[in-house]
């Protein structure tokens, strides 16, 4: 499986779909190793397009804020959100402790909020070995590590 879908409720609830199973209303594509029923509670900063916006992932913006995410400090999880196979909808980072969510890359490009999530949602991606910033096929969210 390349991605899971996720799904955001009412009150910043996170919901992961098996990315095999039908497109469920205002899911967008994210990285399959963000959830894990057994992940411990984290704090969220998500960025995401306004309604009805999306830009290229191969946008320079998403390129820099990809870079900046690699130079900068280790989060627990990092992973892009996509509208369908090459369109950039928004990010999702997550760490133990607030703090560590100050300077999200991604909220250059679009808001960003930032909320704590209970067990049993997020999991933990370690960062890529880059440099690469790129993915390598449509529709699978960054990072992606594995060729």
């Amino acid at each position: 499986m390349s991605f899971v879908w996720l799904v955001l409720g009412p009150d910043d609830g996170l919901r992961f779909v098996d990315g095999e199973e039908p497109e469920p209303p205002g899911a967008l594509r994210a990285d399959p190793r963000a959830h894990d029923l057994e992940g411990d509670p984290a704090w969220v900063s998500l960025v995401l397009a306004p309604r009805g916006v999306s830009i290229h992932f191969d946008d320079p913006a998403v390129s820099g804020a990809l870079r900046r995410t690699l130079a900068g400090p280790p989060r627990r999880l990092v992973t892009t959100l996509l509208r369908d196979e090459t369109r950039f909808a928004g990010a999702l980072v997550a760490a133990d402790d607030r703090a560590e969510l100050r300077g999200n890359p991604f909220a250059a490009i679009f808001p960003a909020r930032t909320f704590r999530v209970g067990p049993g949602v997020l999991g933990s991606i370690a960062a890529p070995t880059g440099p690469g910033i790129a993915r390598y096929a449509g529709g699978a969210p960054w990072p992606w590590d594995r060729f």
